[in-house]
């Protein structure tokens, strides 16, 4: 099966990437969490699409076991579900042993907001469409008045965080699937993607090193600086409404702080999570993504928690809900 995963809340409009099936099954109720990938934002995408909780943990901290892999680089399992409570709990069960411990010990410690140093950047919300502007700006706020330290912070504005992530996925896909692309019969529902993964088997060793080594110890050494200042950073997921089904989808805007964000956050392996925190102007839902350093998803999820404790947003319900639900 490939396609475009149609958005609960509007059939026209997309769902987000290759784990939106997962997304749309929480937001209608099929089931209470699903287990996603995410290589390039296919976690924290389609949650914020679809207007449910999602997690990404640090790379390398669940097994990949099982499933189909595009990445071995950048794959990560997450999990998508109705709340930040709920994913904490699949993820307690799912972590691999040396981490699950630690982190149902961090889990359970109380969240004091006053020792919690959040980071926000001006410039990032700057960029949210004014479709979601408002969404975004109410989002924020109420996270303020939880009594966090809130801090104003700049963004590395690198390129090439954009550019590596797409051509590591580029070529590491192109090993995966390296006999089938050699085969000139070989044919693929999506003519694009088979072009693209193609093009893996020509990039030069040079060009594939200096993404997955240099480009990547880039985005780590910009992480570890910027949680010197901070504990998390909080953005927008998407800076803008599901795009529609039937018009091409915008590519990774590499000017762009919250495409940025989420590719330098996939380079260096860090956690994050998505959570609603309103709808658009045309009714869809809207997210706002909380990043940590490694090994911080007990943090991420202790906020989102306190976050939907106070806030109504993750219950709202897409329109193709069952009523019953």
């Amino acid at each position: 099966m490939h396609g475009s995963g149609v958005n609960p809340w509007a059939s026209d409009r997309y769902s987000g990437g290759s784990s939106s099936g997962s997304a749309i099954a929480v937001a209608l109720g099929i089931v209470p969490y699903a287990l996603g990938t995410e290589t390039g934002g296919s976690v924290l995408g389609p949650a914020a699409y679809s207007g449910v909780t999602g997690i990404r943990p640090t790379g390398g901290r669940i097994s990949r076991s099982g499933t189909m892999t595009l990445s071995r680089t950048l794959d990560k399992v997450g999990v998508l579900a109705r709340t930040a409570e709920s994913c904490g709990t699949v993820l307690a069960a799912i972590l691999d042993h040396p981490w699950r411990r630690r982190f149902q010990r961090s889990l359970a410690e109380d969240l004091d907001p006053k020792r919690l140093r959040v980071g926000i950047s001006p410039v990032a919300v700057e960029e949210c469409s004014p479709e979601i502007r408002k969404a975004i700006d109410s989002g924020l706020r109420e996270v303020q008045e939880l009594g966090f330290d809130v801090v104003e912070i700049e963004l590395a504005r690198d390129t090439s965080f954009v550019d590596a992530v797409e051509l590591i996925i580029q070529v590491e896909g192109a090993h995966e699937f390296s006999d089938q692309l050699r085969d000139v019969g070989f044919q693929m529902s999506d003519a694009r993607q088979l072009a693209n993964l193609r093009k893996g088997l020509d990039v030069l060793a040079v060009d594939y090193l200096d993404a997955s080594q240099r480009v990547t110890e880039r985005a780590r050494s910009a992480f570890r600086n910027l949680f010197t200042e901070v504990d998390v950073v909080v953005a927008a997921s998407r800076v803008d409404d599901a795009p529609y089904l039937d018009r091409p989808r915008a590519p990774r805007d590499p000017s762009k702080h919250s495409d940025l964000l989420r590719a330098a956050g996939n380079l260096a392996g860090v956690p994050g999570i998505s959570m609603p925190c309103g709808l658009s102007r045309e009714g869809l839902p809207v997210g706002l993504q909380v990043v940590g350093p490694p090994d911080s998803e007990a943090t991420l999820l202790r906020l989102a928690s306190l976050y939907q404790s106070l806030t109504d947003h993750h219950e709202r319900r897409a329109p193709a809900a069952p009523k019953h639900e």
